[in-house]
């Protein structure tokens, strides 16, 4: 307070000022009090207090008004800097995902009341991040593969796009989106992204349906002949023409039986030991995890075989009363058929034999004993396994020579002899006397036979013996 009673307010309380006046020789002291209440200004804190919400990564500014003007600054406190922050400039960050509230206050000063602070709610979320794909169904076969093309938004995240197989035993998927179907069934791809600190986790979804890969059976219709082993050939691919390896397959042959194919899709089904017949073979494959089921039917046809009759020309002697006669019968890949009935036909005359085990069967011929040239047959009528056979040879009968000497009794056999000299220039005369064809054999005859002999370089013995009778041309 001046002289002057200017009081000047200077701080917050209560003073008192004592006014005296007097106190010279005319007045008496007087005083008085008069009591002074300072307070400070009061102050009012505006903004705008609704809740607001944020994505990470979001900054505003907050504004708030401190009345009256030029009363201070007001602060901003967060009482969760780790969901919201401010920096130097007073903006407002959202940091990470959670709820913060945002006090502003004002403390006041000397001059100016502190205010009432406000508060306002900041909810800060993840943002939305999203995928699309181009295609949400694939139809696959088993083995085949195909890329998904998933586009993520907005393109400036960081983060890459998973995938993620609801049924590997179906369907995988690697890293880059590229789905390959390793088994019949569906599944469901899940294409995601997002899931940081930043970005809420999206998703689409690509539905995969995997059937098996179509079969086929390629076979060519066999005709083959008994005991020759022509393989029935089976190859198995699928739609594309690529054999398939490894898979079994069931052919009914006159009996089934499993094979399992080999590197070629083939399989290989011998037609040896069939009887000979017109057949069906029943090619099944049953399918697996992968390929479906194909069948198909393919002609076999079987022909009888023909065998071979091994029969050589005979000469038998007109003594031998019972002739044996020896054929061999083999089938066609050269191995002996046994028990097997043959025939052989000579002279008007057909005889029976059965072969043995090396195919070999005897025949004995009763009734040839004149000497000759005979043509025979053997014949082998065949059975359900072999066609008929036959085989013409010659069989000849010779007639056996036995010495003729010096007082035969056989004039017939002596006869012949006398013609045969006779023709050869000897036994013509002796002594000026014609020689007699007369069957007897005496010493005319025996000196011809002598001069025969040493002619023809012979033994001379005056005996006709075979050698003789050869040379003299009684016999061949």
């Amino acid at each position: 307070v001046t002289d002057y009673g200017i009081v000047t307010a200077v701080g917050e309380g209560t003073t008192t000022i004592t006014l005296t006046v007097g106190n010279d020789v005319t007045y008496a002291v007087n005083t008085t009090n008069v009591t002074v209440t300072v307070s400070k200004i009061p102050t009012e804190i505006t903004v705008d207090t609704t809740p607001l919400d944020l994505f990470v990564g979001d900054e505003i500014v907050i504004v708030a008004n401190l009345t009256p003007a030029g009363a201070g600054n007001v602060t901003f406190t967060s009482s969760d800097y780790d969901v919201v922050d401010f920096d130097f400039e007073g903006n407002v960050i959202a940091q990470g995902k959670g709820q913060a509230i945002i006090t502003v206050s004002f403390a006041g000063d000397d001059k100016y009341a502190a205010a009432e602070n406000k508060t306002i709610i900041i909810n800060v979320s993840l943002d939305n991040a999203s995928v699309t794909v181009d295609n949400n169904t694939l139809d696959l076969k088993v083995g085949e593969t195909s890329a998904i093309n998933a586009t993520k938004h907005p393109d400036t995240i960081m983060l890459d796009i998973t995938y993620t197989s609801s049924n590997n035993s179906v369907v995988t998927v690697d890293k880059k989106g590229i789905v390959t179907a390793v088994g019949e069934g569906t599944a469901v791809i899940t294409v995601e992204v997002g899931d940081d600190e930043i970005y809420a986790k999206n998703s689409t979804t690509v539905n995969v349906t995997v059937s098996k890969v179509s079969t086929e059976i390629e076979s060519s219709a066999v005709t083959t002949v008994y005991n020759v082993d022509k393989n029935l050939i089976v190859t198995l691919k699928d739609a594309n023409g690529k054999p398939i390896r490894g898979a079994n397959i069931t052919v009914d042959l006159n009996g089934e039986k499993t094979y399992t194919t080999d590197k070629k899709g083939q399989i290989t089904v011998s037609t040896k030991g069939l009887a000979p017949k017109a057949y069906t073979a029943k090619i099944t494959f049953n399918g697996n995890s992968t390929h479906d089921k194909s069948t198909k039917d393919v002609k076999v046809t079987v022909k009888k075989a023909t065998p071979k009759i091994t029969a050589k020309a005979k000469t038998f002697k007109t003594t031998t009363k019972t002739k044996k006669y020896v054929i061999v019968l083999k089938n066609n890949v050269n191995k002996p058929i046994k028990k097997a009935t043959v025939y052989l036909k000579v002279n008007g005359k057909t005889y029976k034999a059965t072969t043995n085990s090396k195919g070999k069967a005897t025949f004995k011929i009763t009734k040839l004993n004149k000497a000759g040239k005979f043509k025979a047959t053997v014949t082998y009528k065949g059975n359900k396994y072999y066609n008929k056979a036959t085989k013409k040879v010659t069989i000849k009968v010779k007639s056996v020579w036995k010495t003729v000497s010096k007082g035969s009794k056989n004039s017939a056999i002596v006869k012949k002899i006398q013609r045969a000299l006779k023709n050869h220039g000897y036994y013509l005369e002796y002594n000026g006397r014609y020689l007699m064809v007369d069957g007897i054999y005496w010493d005319y005859t025996e000196m011809a036979v002598k001069e025969f002999q040493n002619d023809k370089v012979l033994k001379v013995t005056g005996k006709v013996d075979e050698k003789t009778a050869k040379k003299l041309g009684i016999i061949k």
